[in-house]
């Protein structure tokens, strides 16, 4: 199937069009690679009206930090995931395509302005200085990723992904504990950019214990989850995480919290 693309350097123009310029964009810009019919992009123009929502919501709490931010983030990555479920099983090449998720990013406006919103100080230093290399590099892997990491819409998908349970995706969500909220540093930190991510059911029961338990924060003296994640990483060279079943995935986490938690009486 056809699938529309923006390559790095159509980004950028667009990035400095609508980001600094405020002008509008042509929804048929780009490129669209592959055969065939068109990749239907209609649930995810509806899932950018609940975009657009949370976003009008959220701007009324000034203040809001990015661990509340995150909680939002975390809220929509089901409904992300849900709306790329026909490209997901039609059109898979897509989803591995930078490209594909900065049109998506930089087209459909309510996607820009959440990006925007979750990232303003960086977006805000890009439409100061948008000729800076380093300015505009900070904004635009949040865009454009060729890393399929750092990219918001790509990374909220691969959340819903990983923590979809029939359906369920509350592991996507953050977590509120004796106020600590938000998730971003679990799943950016610790998941995505480490191999964790290629194992789901351990990032699940990663993700399940960092929801349930109010102690693992990331300030502990041994570094709480930082030093959990560490620990786990560690020890994939001696465990085949990629085959490890859900029962087997929560008795590792149990064990190397365990250890944490010993090390820190």
């Amino acid at each position: 199937m056809k699938y529309p693309h923006l390559n790095q350097y159509a980004a950028d123009k667009m990035m400095a069009a609508t980001l600094c310029d405020d002008l509008s964009v042509d929804p048929d810009a780009g490129s669209w690679p592959g055969g065939g019919d068109r990749v239907d992009l209609a649930p995810l123009e509806q899932l950018a009206g609940r975009v657009r929502g949370e976003v009008d919501h959220a701007k009324t709490h000034n203040s809001m930090g990015d661990p509340a931010k995150d909680v939002v983030e975390g809220s929509l990555c089901g409904d992300l995931h849900l709306a790329l479920a026909s490209i997901e099983s039609e059109c898979y090449e897509a989803l591995d395509d930078p490209g594909f998720w900065a049109y998506l990013s930089l087209t459909q406006v309510h996607f820009r302005d959440y990006i925007c919103w979750r990232h303003k100080s960086t977006i805000d230093n890009f439409r100061q200085a948008p000729n800076d290399p380093k300015t505009l590099s900070n904004a635009r892997k949040y865009f454009f990723d060729p890393t399929l990491k750092e990219g918001v819409l790509v990374r909220m998908y691969m959340r819903g992904r990983l923590t979809n349970e029939s359906g369920n995706y509350e592991l996507a969500r953050g977590r509120n504990l004796k106020g600590k909220i938000g998730s971003g540093d679990l799943f950016r930190s610790h998941i995505f950019r480490v191999r964790t991510g290629e194992s789901p059911e351990l990032a699940k029961a990663l993700s399940r214990y960092w929801l349930e338990n109010a102690w693992l924060t990331t300030d502990k003296p041994r570094g709480g989850l930082r030093a959990l994640a560490k620990l786990l990483n560690r020890r994939r060279s001696n465990i085949v995480a990629d085959v490890l079943d859900a029962d087997e995935s929560e008795q590792t986490i149990t064990h190397l919290t365990e250890m944490l938690r010993e090390d820190d009486a």
